[in-house]
């Protein structure tokens, strides 16, 4: 049983919550799991997190026989961007995903007040596996593992792409008002007018997408998409997928979005000549996602969102580094967020640079 102190990561020492918080959180997570004498063990700051907080709770349960039941904690770190959904918001998407057959870990419930630890938050199962990027890109049996999981992740995504705004149940996330190119351009503007710094690459990415709108946008129907749908973002056991997490950007777009936003170079890592996430070649994720997917994606689609995903992570890391010198948050994960924006330039420039950006005829 954990003393009545507040609840400390065991390795950091960061806080999760204060003495008292953690009998409101205790008696809570009880009352989830249904097991009035369940004691919390021992709880863990999970790695990443410069938008999320995510905590391994540790609960042994009294009821039938004492045994133990890890649980994720998943709440908003100071420095949240604005674009994310709300906790309550993200954990009903969860579940509605886990019902529909997506590879997310399962919801146990979820608190949309402020009143226990201080911010909204949910719990969900813990699901084991390994996200770290770099391990996985330069891990020396890749060669074994890359396309089998790549197909996967294939899968996986065009499951999520068969949601579409039609069913109901997902009704809370309405469709776009207008075209799903303009609303991410308006996002990036808005993020980089926020910053208000001179960015004379990012400008010039900005304007030559915003003047291609009509080559960019080609009429695809909406889908449920993830928005950071990338190495880093999914848990990996035994080679394989097992479960995709971070859904806190996600909203319906098209599917182009996604492929786009996961094979860009700045998710490589380092293997850049694998296009997905530095795992495998794209013919890999093309053959699992048309095991699901009714219609192949336009690779000229696809380009078009490469550009924009090496330009809205920039705007990011630009505005997490801005939160960190305006005092939002003082973090040194943060403050060298900045640095990141020079290789998303260069990224831009020698994508837009290309001569098959209007037909190309595989993805690099």
């Amino acid at each position: 049983m954990v003393c009545v102190m507040s609840l400390k990561c065991r390795q950091t020492g960061e806080i999760l919550c204060s003495a008292d918080q953690q009998l409101l959180l205790q008696d809570w997570l009880r009352s989830v799991c249904g097991d009035q004498k369940a004691e919390i063990t021992s709880v863990e700051k999970l790695s990443g997190g410069a938008i999320q907080q995510n905590w391994l709770i540790e609960l042994v349960r009294a009821q039938p026989e004492p045994h133990p039941l890890s649980l994720v904690l998943r709440c908003d770190a100071p420095s949240q961007l604005g674009v994310s959904h709300h906790k309550s918001d993200e954990a009903h998407l969860l579940k509605l995903l886990f019902e529909n057959g997506v590879s997310v870990p399962e919801i146990m419930g979820w608190h949309g007040q402020s009143d226990i630890i201080g911010k909204p938050f949910f719990v969900m199962r813990h699901v084991g596996g390994e996200a770290q990027a770099r391990k996985w890109v330069r891990h020396p049996e890749k060669n074994i593992f890359g396309e089998k999981l790549v197909f996967q992740l294939g899968r996986e995504m065009a499951k999520l792409h068969q949601i579409t705004p039609k069913d109901t149940e997902f009704a809370f996330m309405p469709a776009p008002l207008i075209s799903p190119e303009q609303q991410a351009l308006d996002e990036v503007r808005s993020i980089l007018d926020r910053v208000d710094e001179v960015h004379p690459v990012l400008e010039f990415a900005f304007h030559w997408l915003q003047n291609r709108c009509d080559e960019w946008h080609d009429g695809s129907p909406l889908s449920l998409c993830h928005r950071d749908f990338r190495i880093g973002n999914f848990l990996i056991e035994n080679y394989q997928l097992a479960a995709v997490l971070d859904w806190e950007f996600s909203r319906f777009s098209v599917a182009a979005e996604d492929i786009g936003w996961l094979c860009a170079r700045c998710w490589r890592f380092g293997a850049d000549r694998l296009v997905v996430g530095g795992l495998a070649d794209y013919p890999a994720f093309e053959a699992g996602y048309m095991e699901i997917a009714e219609n192949p994606i336009s690779h000229q689609s696809i380009r078009y969102w490469q550009i924009y995903a090496e330009l809205r992570w920039a705007a990011i890391a630009l505005e997490q580094a801005w939160r960190c010198h305006t005092g939002g948050e003082i973090s040194l994960e943060l403050a060298l967020s900045a640095p990141l924006a020079a290789e998303m330039e260069y990224n831009l420039l020698a994508l837009i640079a290309r001569d098959d950006t209007k037909n190309p005829t595989s993805l690099r």
